[in-house]
């Protein structure tokens, strides 16, 4: 019989990471796996910077965790930013 793995499986860590962006005060929208020198990309959005910010202090608190951020913006956003330039 094979060995368990004791690493979560992939709707158990997305599960559980959605539980802590909500507790924080955000949203998990998605988690894309990846293969490289990321592990995975996940997308959420937060009403703030430091919302963000709290969102992946928890998450490293429950693992090993690296972050790199890249805020994004939707079309609206980046036309409504134009526009006062």
């Amino acid at each position: 019989m094979p060995a368990r793995s004791r690493t979560p499986s992939a709707e158990a860590t997305r599960r559980a990471t959605c539980d802590v962006f909500k507790a924080a005060g955000g949203n998990l929208i998605d988690i894309y796996w990846a293969m490289g020198q990321h592990d995975a990309c996940l997308i959420f959005d937060a009403p703030d910077a430091e919302t963000a910010t709290r969102m992946m202090l928890a998450i490293a608190q429950h693992d090993n965790v690296r972050s790199v951020t890249m805020p994004a913006f939707d079309e609206h956003a980046m036309r409504r930013m134009a526009q006062r330039l």
